[in-house]
């Protein structure tokens, strides 16, 4: 299921939202529209890890609502699509579940481009796009696996760092338990980002990266 933005988030999304618990098991969501839900009275309730500094990175609040949401519905798997960073957050996933969803999300994010520059009446393989992702996609990648080292208990600091150095090479935090939320982090390159002559047309980009993430992520 992908969730779309513009509506009210306590006059539509609230109950919306409420109805979904136990029925949808992999939703997807934009990082704009996961900050919409966080916004709903009664829904960031207090957080057993702590209140977030006010200095906080964008990208950890967001990781931080993300694991609300999951627990809120009831959620398996959450896919959080954004300009710098995808999250993916798995329940009782395996390790080489998490890889699937990493390779899916690269694959997804290659494909929904091509899409759209095809849409355009370009041609992929003489459009001039950047060799290398941003910058800004591999910070959110270090900030987001810096929080979970934090919000991880009775670790000792060199097990501590340890998570950090893993998470920040493998792109993935691989949780304890089959209750427990795995969280996948993959640096991307938004059409937006691409968008030299700021022409392309992008709707639609969101739903069709949730789908294909959904379809080649091995989820059920």
């Amino acid at each position: 299921m992908e969730i779309s933005g513009g509506a009210d988030p306590a006059l539509r999304l609230k109950p919306f939202a409420s109805s979904l618990k136990g029925i949808v098991g992999s939703m997807g969501v934009n990082h704009k529209e996961l900050g919409q839900l966080a916004l709903i009275g009664g829904y960031a309730r207090r957080d057993s890890r702590g209140p977030l500094p006010r200095n906080a990175p964008e990208v950890c609040r967001r990781y931080r609502n993300a694991l609300r949401l999951v627990k809120e519905v009831g959620l398996e798997r959450l896919h959080i699509h954004g300009n710098d960073v995808d999250l993916i957050i798995r329940r009782g996933a395996s390790e080489a579940a998490l890889q699937q969803e990493l390779y899916a999300d690269l694959f997804t994010k290659a494909a929904v481009i091509v899409s759209i520059l095809l849409r355009k009446g370009l041609d992929p393989q003489t459009y001039p796009l950047p060799r290398v992702l941003y910058h800004k996609g591999f910070r959110a990648l270090i900030e987001v696996g810096w929080q979970i080292s934090k919000d991880t208990p009775r670790l000792t600091p060199q097990t501590r760092r340890h998570l950090f150095k893993q998470f920040v090479e493998n792109g993935y935090y691989l949780a304890p338990g089959r209750s427990h939320y795995s969280l996948v982090a993959v640096p991307v390159m938004w059409p937006e980002e691409v968008d030299l002559d700021r022409s392309l047309n992008t709707t639609g980009a969101a739903d069709t990266c949730s789908g294909i993430s959904l379809i080649y992520s091995g989820w059920r």
